[in-house]
């Protein structure tokens, strides 16, 4: 038989026995293939952010009570290093009190509790972020003049086939704010894709793509479906479950006005063109900076790419 005695420390806050359910101040007996197989058991993970998880703790500092194993998650593996604040704590453990280390990356002196006599103890760490990913363009140019359908009817057949920049028409601010609304202001979108991606960053490094076409014929008339893709990349940096992340998006906008009144879609054909009428591209490009902190573990996040 193998026993544990009293006299280990009444403060002591060894996270294995307490989190095993074990109280290591009480008096009690084991045999030896008890104890290997405690040993070889694999120690549960705790979700201290939990209601149930804190208040679970509580009665343990407060009455001794163990912390039931029926708690454990996978969700969180951080803590608060918290001292007695007196005159007993050695000067090592003093550095650490109030900072926040993880279960899995103890700290020099080990966790609380580890050391011989060591009375510190794991505060749980309720993890808490504010969520936010911001895309701001860059110098964009506002709406004047812009070209109505008569004007791109014109350049269609006076115009000799010239490429138009986007921006040359005045419609370049307006195309992006049609933009803004169908892949911006929804999170689940553009936003969200980023966002992932800074979770799956290598190195701390980020970077992706995208490219779809957007209906922008209620602000565009002539436009009607727009191809605009893009490529984002940046730096990211985890800390304490959470992400924070910021980079530049290049964006990149390609049209053709051809087929001025959409003959070949009466006709499911090809496209029809007047005698006169020269086919013309339309294009841009323009950037972006984005920025964002969220939850690493996406269960958690409000910023999850939408299934399509």
């Amino acid at each position: 038989m193998t026993q544990v005695a009293e006299g280990l420390g009444g403060e002591r806050t060894d996270r294995d026995l307490i989190h095993g359910g074990v109280l290591p101040w009480k008096l009690f007996a084991q045999s030896n293939a008890d104890v290997r197989s405690d040993m070889l058991s694999p120690k549960p993970e705790y979700d201290l952010k939990s209601a149930r998880y804190s208040a679970a703790f509580r009665d343990y500092l407060r009455t001794g009570a163990p912390i039931p194993p029926t708690l454990k998650s996978q969700e969180n593996g951080f803590y608060i290093w918290r001292t007695r604040n007196d005159g007993k704590v050695r000067p090592s453990h003093a550095a650490n009190n109030g900072k926040i280390f993880s279960w899995d990356d103890p700290p020099p002196t080990g966790h609380p509790g580890e050391d011989f006599g060591c009375r510190c103890t794991a505060e749980p760490y309720v993890l808490n972020v504010r969520e936010i990913v911001t895309i701001t363009f860059e110098d964009i140019p506002g709406t004047f003049s812009p070209w109505d359908t008569a004007r791109f009817f014109q350049h269609y057949f006076f115009g000799g086939g010239r490429e138009v920049q986007l921006r040359e028409t005045g419609l370049l601010g307006a195309v992006i704010w049609e933009f803004e609304m169908a892949a911006i202001r929804d999170k689940r979108r553009l936003p969200s894709q980023i966002a992932q991606a800074a979770r799956n960053s290598f190195d701390g490094v980020l970077s992706g793509s995208f490219s779809q076409s957007y209906n922008v014929v209620l602000t565009v008339f002539s436009l009607g479906e727009t191809k605009i893709s893009g490529v984002y990349s940046g730096s990211a940096k985890s800390t304490k479950g959470s992400v924070q992340f910021s980079g530049k998006i290049d964006f990149q906008m390609e049209d053709h006005f051809k087929d001025a009144v959409d003959l070949g879609n009466f006709f499911d054909g090809p496209d029809i063109e007047f005698p006169r009428g020269r086919p013309f591209r339309i294009y841009d490009r323009w950037t972006a900076d984005f920025q964002g902190v969220i939850y690493e573990d996406p269960n958690l996040s409000a910023y999850v790419p939408k299934k399509i």
